[in-house]
């Protein structure tokens, strides 16, 4: 079983990122990622412990 999970924030919003730290996500960093094909879109990597979530 995984210990850790990712979400890609595409927009880069102040209300999206505070989401993302309300569900106990962490920031890694701002990333490149192609979607589609071709198209480059600038994203931010959130990471999840899962193990630490577990109470």
């Amino acid at each position: 079983m995984p210990d850790e999970t990712n979400a890609l924030q595409v927009r880069i919003e102040p209300w999206a990122e505070a989401d993302c730290r309300k569900l106990g996500f962490q920031f890694v960093a701002e990333c490149s990622f192609e979607y589609p094909l071709g198209s480059t879109m600038r994203c931010n990597d959130w990471r999840l412990d899962l193990d630490a979530s577990v109470v």
